[in-house]
């Protein structure tokens, strides 16, 4: 009779851990209302847009930061349809993630779409498009002609030793002090 009152016991308590198994998984609308879609932060590269006409660079590097609770191994970034590389970092509480655009982009539009799944499975993504200058043009077509202009220093003539440049305003004392490094420049290379 003892050994029936421990079988039932051990029944009943497998019976009360397999019913309360059930009470402790996660359903599927549990499992949404928890989920945290992935964030995706500070995009490096101007969005093109009708206030704003701004290209970027043929062959830009694109840098953004994708919150640490995404599931990386389905993180994708594509342009034009076209699947980019992917250098990933993880900085413990994000990951920063590097590609650069193709060189076959010059002079297009193109679509930057990023798309990846959290933890629980819950869907983040996000999307820039750009206008990609071509390879000839410079970067910044939309802003004015000084701003696009790339800055050039002008051409100095070489100086040599007889001919120090001195400015009218240095003392005597300091005279000789910006000759000596006309005379190091003047210096034939070999």
């Amino acid at each position: 009779m003892k050994n029936n009152k421990n079988l039932f016991k051990c029944l009943a308590v497998v019976g009360g851990l397999l019913i309360s198994s059930g009470a402790w998984a996660l359903t599927e609308e549990e499992k949404r209302a928890l989920c945290k879609t992935p964030k995706i932060l500070g995009f490096n590269l101007p969005e093109y847009s009708a206030d704003n006409k701004v290209e970027v660079p043929p062959e830009s590097e694109i840098h953004f930061t994708i919150s640490g609770w995404t599931d990386i191994n389905t993180l994708t970034v594509k342009a034009k349809n076209e699947k980019l590389p992917l250098t990933i970092e993880n900085k413990n509480l994000f990951f920063k993630v590097s590609t650069k655009l193709p060189a076959s982009f010059n002079g297009k539009f193109v679509r930057v779409n990023v798309d990846a799944k959290a933890e629980f499975g819950c869907r983040g993504s996000d999307g820039w498009l750009l206008k990609v200058a071509n390879t000839g043009q410079a970067a910044g077509a939309g802003q004015t002609p000084e701003a696009a202009a790339p800055v050039t220093p002008p051409a100095e003539a070489p100086q040599t030793a007889a001919e120090p440049k001195v400015e009218a305003s240095q003392p005597a004392d300091q005279t000789s002090k910006a000759a000596e490094p006309a005379k190091e420049i003047s210096a034939p290379v070999q």
